[in-house]
């Protein structure tokens, strides 16, 4: 082979190796998992409610200064956790937009875990069933949450063990619906799934702070900026003049901080426990500096360092009228479940 040839050849299969390597390192929400239309909201899901609103049956000054159901004591038993492991929608597939597929799941697999105080079994739900045969969104164009309960109000969600997630898009079929592979793989008819009486929408501090003290954690969008991404702990804080909220997360409850009486969101995010404080976050509420922390807040700030950098608030500093919550409060749905209902008895 003439030395030229090889040469080329030579330089051909380096730049290759160089390009595969350089693909393999990249996170998948810097490009597809991220993008505004990971999360998409629909305009023809109706709410289902039969009794009042949480924020209607409590008042504000009831509430205790701090909840968190992952350390919540509602009984004689003294404090428990009833939320669900931590998930990665990141794997093991990589590039799926289906944050609401498991927000939702979560939202729906912790409140049935508080109806049950606790007790066995732990429910967990099938995202992948969601993703597949929910009509609430795909891994390629994401979806909605709230589609999602209108699903499980129809047609109920099956245990994880029917579908396991796969972080992919298939066809809905029988075996999409609920299977196993032993002896072959086959479809399950004779499985139950977990359906929901209620669903609705909540915004702002206080109606969402009763609806999670009263029935449970709720699902939220929020604003995935490159700080986001990069949060590793503490309470966190950015300062956005129109954030744009475009990937789903659970909210568990809220806290303060000691010492500089900061309140905040405890957030569960999806993209595994590596991923901020195990995987979830303490991100500020709209009561951050003095109420001016939610959108429309009217208090000159400074950069992000000074007050904020001390009270271990981290995130940029910005003008009035900003909202430091990512865009948090400002859109966010619950649902009820209801029970365990034979998958014949839903059409299924």
């Amino acid at each position: 082979m003439a030395p030229q040839l090889l040469l080329l050849l030579l330089l051909h299969v380096l730049s290759a190796r160089i390009a595969t390597a350089a693909s393999a390192e990249q996170l998948p929400d810097e490009h597809l998992l991220l993008s505004p239309r990971r999360l998409r909201r629909r305009h023809d899901i109706t709410e289902l409610l039969r009794t009042p609103r949480s924020h209607e049956l409590v008042r504000q000054e009831d509430l205790p200064r701090a909840w968190d159901w992952r350390n919540a004591t509602v009984d004689a038993g003294g404090p428990r956790n009833y939320v669900t492991p931590v998930t990665n929608m990141h794997v093991p597939a990589g590039k799926c937009g289906c944050c609401f597929a498991h927000a939702a799941t979560a939202v729906l697999a912790d409140r049935m875990n508080i109806k049950q105080k606790g007790s066995w079994p732990v429910t967990q739900l099938s995202i992948q069933n969601v993703i597949d045969c929910g009509n609430a969104g795909s891994c390629r164009d994401g979806g909605d949450e709230r589609a999602v309960y209108a699903y499980g109000a129809k047609y109920g969600i099956p245990p994880e063990t029917c579908s396991p997630f796969t972080a992919q898009d298939h066809q809905c079929n029988a075996s999409r619906q609920c299977y196993t592979c032993w002896p072959r793989c086959a479809p399950v008819a004779a499985h139950s799934r977990l359906t929901v009486a209620e669903h609705g929408s909540v915004q702002g501090l206080d109606q969402m702070k009763a609806e999670i003290f009263l029935r449970g954690p709720i699902s939220c969008g929020i604003d995935t900026t490159p700080g986001a991404r990069a949060y590793t702990g503490g309470v966190y804080a950015e300062a956005l003049s129109r954030p744009d909220p475009n990937h789903s997360v659970t909210v568990v409850g809220w806290g303060v901080e000691e010492g500089s009486g900061v309140e905040y969101w405890v957030v569960k995010n999806n993209w595994g426990e590596p991923w901020g404080e195990r995987g979830f976050m303490r991100l500020v509420t709209s009561a951050y500096r003095g109420g001016g922390g939610g959108a429309g807040g009217e208090e000159e700030v400074g950069a992000g360092g000074g007050e904020a950098a001390g009270r271990r608030v981290h995130g940029a500093g910005g003008a009035g009228g900003v909202d430091y919550t990512l865009g948090l409060e400002s859109d966010c749905s619950f649902a009820v479940p209801d029970r365990w209902v034979p998958a014949s008895e839903l059409g299924l």
